[in-house]
């Protein structure tokens, strides 16, 4: 059997430990997303980490390749498990993120994976916002495509 991923959607750390005590000891995935990491702060990867949880850090970084590579290194200092980049960022912003990662031996651990599209999406929106005429199933399979040749390990 896989391995069980918790998504964390909670405003602080406070909320997120109370909800965790059932699990102490069980060392499942935590998925901590922008809102609590950014209350919260890369610290509480750290406190997760002690406790002896597992970090998908989901945060969907989309930007020039040079400023996601930079991300990345700090990112990689943390030693999360997984992390992620959104794909629309292109082949060469997935590909810095990578290197990011691969700056230290711990983030070289750090699984990349890629968004191919938010569940927000629909096919209208992709064609009258975002311009995309694609069907979203071809862009999806595109975008995945893509992440494979910046050498991610797989997409959402």
């Amino acid at each position: 059997m896989g391995d069980v991923i918790i998504a964390c959607d909670f405003s602080d750390q406070e909320k997120l430990f109370d909800f965790l005590k059932p699990f102490e000891g069980l060392n499942p995935y935590l998925k901590l997303g922008m809102e609590i990491i950014y209350k919260e702060g890369p610290q509480l990867v750290t406190k997760l980490h002690n406790m002896g949880f597992k970090i998908f850090l989901d945060l969907k970084l989309h930007d020039i390749p040079n400023t996601v590579e930079k991300a990345m290194r700090n990112i990689a200092e943390l030693g999360v498990e997984i992390t992620n980049v959104h794909a629309a960022g292109g082949i060469a912003m997935m590909a810095a993120a990578r290197r990011g990662l691969d700056s230290t031996e711990a983030g070289k651990k750090t699984e990349l994976i890629a968004v191919t599209q938010l569940t927000s999406i629909s096919q209208e929106a992709l064609e009258n916002e975002l311009l995309i005429k694609e069907n979203l199933a071809d862009v999806v399979k595109h975008y995945a495509l893509n992440a494979k040749a910046a050498g991610l390990q797989g997409v959402v």
